[in-house]
This record gives C-alpha cells, sequence and structure tokens, in this order.
C-alpha cells in the first residue's frame, strides 16, 4: 500500500485513491497524445505501423475506453468513501483501489508495447514531407550510409557487416533549388514484402510515401549477388520515382560484374553513374546528376 498521510483515516483513503486515477490519467493523456490516423501524412502513418502493428489505431482506442472506464468507477468510489460510514472507510478504500487498478493492468502488456513503440519513433529522425527528398536505396551493406555521409549532413554509423542501418536517418543537402533532405534508409533484401521485418518496413514506407529521387547504390564488386540488387531494383521501380542507380565500390570493381549491370540498366533504360564512396571518385558527376534530376522533379511538380 502506498504511503500517505492524511488528517484522519477517511482523507488517507481518498488521497491513496486519487493516486490511483492520476495514475490513470496520465496513461490516458499518453494515449490521447497519439495522432489520430487520418490526421496523419501516409508517410507517418506507414512508419507507425510498421513499428505498433497494422492495427494500432484501434489498439489505442480499445486501452485508452477500459481506462476511462477505470476512471469512472474509481470515481464512483470516491464519492463513496465521502458519505460512507467510518467503520466502512478501510473496506471502501481496497475496493475501489483494487477495481481502478485492475482496469491497467488488464492493459499493462499492450500499454507496454504501445509505450515502447512510441518511444522508439520519438528515436527516429524528423522526415518533413513536404521538402524534396533524395531516398538512398539498396541491399544491406551496399555502401548507401558511406554515399549519405559523402552527400549531405548527415553522419550515419557506418561498418562492414548488413542492417548497420535501422532507421531512417536524415540529412540536409546544398542544391540550385535549396535545401533538400536525404534519407538513408535499412536494407532490403531480394524477398517477398511479407517476409520483411520492421527494419525493411522502414525503408518500403519511405519508398512508397515520399516524393522525390531514389539513389538505388548497387555493388560493382563481389560483396553482393547481383541478382538479388536487379530484383529490388525492379521492386523500387514499379513505384514509378524517378531513379539514379550508383553502382559503387569501382575501387574494388568486378569489371565483368560492372558491364553485365551496365546492361541491365540500359535496357531498363536507367540513368548511372559509378563512383567510390571510399576514394570519392564519381561523386561530384552524382551531385551534378542529382542537381539535374531535382530540377526535372521541380518543373513537373509546378506542371
Amino acid at each position: 500500500m502506498m504511503k500517505i498521510e492524511g488528517k484522519d483515516r477517511r482523507d488517507i483513503a481518498i488521497r491513496r485513491l486519487d493516486a490511483c486515477l492520476e495514475l490513470l490519467d496520465q496513461y490516458i493523456r499518453f494515449l490521447e497524445s497519439i495522432p489520430a490516423a487520418g490526421a496523419l501524412h501516409p508517410f507517418h502513418l506507414g512508419l507507425i505501423g510498421s513499428v505498433l502493428g497494422e492495427y494500432w489505431e484501434e489498439e489505442v482506442e480499445e486501452v485508452r475506453a477500459r481506462l476511462l472506464k477505470g476512471r469512472k468507477i474509481g470515481n464512483e468510489y470516491r464519492r463513496r468513501l465521502l458519505r460512507c460510514p467510518t467503520e466502512r472507510v478501510i473496506q471502501v478504500e481496497k475496493e475501489g483501489i483494487g477495481r481502478t487498478l485492475s482496469f491497467l493492468r488488464r492493459s499493462s502488456m499492450k500499454l507496454d508495447r504501445l509505450i515502447g513503440g512510441v518511444r522508439s519513433l520519438s528515436r527516429i529522425d524528423n522526415v518533413d514531407p513536404s521538402l524534396l527528398t533524395i531516398i538512398v536505396a539498396g541491399l544491406p551493406n551496399v555502401g548507401k550510409s558511406s554515399l549519405v555521409s559523402l552527400l549531405s549532413s548527415a553522419k550515419p554509423e557506418v561498418a562492414p557487416y548488413p542492417f548497420t542501418t535501422k532507421e531512417v536517418h536524415v540529412g540536409h543537402m546544398n542544391t540550385t533549388l535549396g535545401m533538400v533532405q536525404v534519407l538513408d534508409t535499412p536494407g532490403l533484401l531480394d524477398r517477398p514484402e511479407k517476409e520483411r521485418n520492421q527494419i525493411e518496413r522502414k525503408a518500403v514506407n519511405a519508398l512508397k510515401n515520399l516524393s522525390g529521387l531514389v539513389l538505388f547504390v548497387l555493388d560493382g564488386s563481389d560483396f553482393t549477388p547481383e541478382d538479388e540488387e536487379l530484383n529490388v531494383l525492379d521492386e523500387v521501380l514499379v513505384l514509378g520515382k524517378p531513379t539514379i542507380c550508383c553502382i559503387n565500390r569501382i575501387d574494388m570493381r568486378n569489371e565483368e560484374k560492372i558491364i553485365s549491370i551496365r546492361k541491365e540498366l540500359e535496357r531498363r533504360n536507367l540513368q548511372w553513374v559509378e563512383l567510390s564512396c571510399k576514394t570519392g571518385e564519381g561523386i561530384d558527376v552524382l551531385k551534378d546528376a542529382i542537381e539535374s534530376s531535382l530540377n526535372q522533379l521541380f518543373r513537373n511538380r509546378k506542371e
């Protein structure tokens, strides 16, 4: 039992019940702070869905309704405490606190999951869907984060193993059109959508729900299977966004693979730049290509 002081036993009981009601109110305020799906941009809606699950809004409302019912019952017991005989105070207090907190206990697992999800969302860089956006995509460990750090103000973690990037990271890049945001997205594996994990779904959400230019990074070395890269590229192209392909690691080039990739990109009528994030070769050429594509994208928007 919580230690609370008061002028008499009835006052202590009311204060204890008030503390329980305040606890419920804190959780209710948290749930009410989560915006309704209809108020969200499709990108933010997809991001919340990827973290909290498909039915997050129904779950929020279910838990909120349960806690509101607990608060209503707690207030009923508070009124009873104000007028019950002195010898009944302890019994009414126990019943009131027990019943009030039972609604919280029954919701604890869902509440913990919602709180954890919202906390993880709060750590994600702020993405402005209204800005011109460059979305850097590709398979894991092909050099996306290194490229983002060369193009923008973002400094994502770079490491020689897959899935270093677990969130969407945002940097900014100066262009002739002003400041644009550059997104470093988690790597995508060549597998069906239903088999993708939460990390991959964040990348898919950015590609689907943000308008802008896609930089699709391909590996010009032996590290990544070409067929898997092309399968994921084709999946991205279905979205219909302007795309520049970046053949990275030409400092470790597999000439036969690069020739094959060129043929495949030609067949798809795609623009590409060959570069090395390690040496910086080709980065200026890529920046010029980005400027040209963004200007075309801006003109198309105005039309």
